[in-house]
């Protein structure tokens, strides 16, 4: 038969040996109170306040263990871990103290090697339903992070497409929202952030951390796609910092067809996003870091700057 707990009840055998080591290794009333007080679980508490103290010890660990044998379906827990608490006694020093002490401590060991002989089915299954558990809390948090990353998401979704219908009065002012909007979506992908920020030489729009590269940041919404000149000033841009950084221009709109060949013919230390790119992030239909993992791949081993996620999605 198997409890609530999934775990099968407690022989006759295992409440009488818990009993007999209860009332062998604990000499004084006062000890064994405060190891059940701890012992027993919370569930318990309410009927260890409720023992008859001035019985023997005998009587007393009897009341307890079989009011909670009883009712094993609500205290089989507390039986259990009782037992397995009774197990962990290693230590007999504090009976040999006293008169005729070796006796005690031999008999209080035998009582404990009994328990543990019984435990022993016991324990694994406790140790098996405690293992279940953590796997089901694990997956109850990973369903929980998952349902809050997409509902961050679908807000930055609907903050870009609350961009596209904004009729704003200067491009500076889209472009400051859009480098906003992104700075968000790569907290979301824990690419950590920074910027923008100016030096003494040029201003650049933001940069990243992407698998430990560092990474600047170009971001563009303008009318028409960016075209040589500016894929150029940003390159230049990327190739003052330390030789590893590469750059990742966003543009809404996309690049120029001469852009890209001309990048394409150059050792490339950009990789490029669109609008289609962006937008299919945001419908979480690929995520940001496997995006780029994607384009920088495809850009170190074929030398073109542009993969569409059209392509990566094929």
């Amino acid at each position: 038969m198997l409890t609530l707990l999934g775990v099968k009840r407690l022989s006759p055998a295992a409440i009488s040996t818990l009993k007999e080591a209860l009332a062998s290794i604990f000499w004084y009333k006062r000890d064994l109170r405060s190891f059940l007080r701890i012992a027993c679980g919370e569930e318990a508490q309410g009927l260890v306040a409720q023992l008859d103290w001035e019985q023997t010890k005998l009587h007393v660990v009897a009341d307890l263990v079989d009011t909670m044998a009883r009712q094993e379906s609500r205290y089989q827990e507390g039986l259990i871990r009782l037992m397995l608490a009774v197990c962990d006694f290693s230590d007999f020093s504090h009976l040999r103290r006293l008169e005729d002490g070796e006796p005690k401590a031999r008999r209080a060991e035998s009582a404990v090697n009994a328990v543990r002989a019984q435990t022993a089915t016991y324990r694994d299954q406790i140790e098996e339903r405690e293992r279940a558990e953590k796997l089901r809390e694990l997956a109850r948090a990973e369903a929980q992070a998952k349902r809050l990353f997409q509902e961050a998401l679908e807000k930055l979704r609907a903050k870009y497409l609350a961009l596209v219908q904004h009729e704003y009065t200067t491009p500076q002012e889209r472009g400051l929202d859009f480098e906003q909007l992104l700075r968000e979506l790569f907290e979301l992908f824990d690419l950590d952030p920074r910027g923008p920020f100016r030096t003494t030489a040029d201003q650049v729009d933001g940069a990243f951390t992407f698998e430990g590269g560092d990474y600047l940041l170009s971001a563009r919404w303008r009318r028409d796609p960016v075209g040589l000149e500016d894929l150029d000033a940003f390159k230049g841009k990327v190739q003052t910092r330390l030789e590893n950084t590469l750059g990742l221009y966003v543009s809404v709109t996309g690049f120029s067809s001469t852009a890209i060949e001309r990048h394409n013919a150059a050792q490339p230390v950009l990789i490029l996003m669109d609008g289609t790119d962006l937008m299919t992030v945001l419908e979480n239909r690929i995520g940001l870091d496997d995006l780029l993992l994607r384009k920088r791949r495809h850009a170190a081993q074929t030398g073109e700057v542009f993969l569409p996620v059209s392509q990566v999605l094929a």
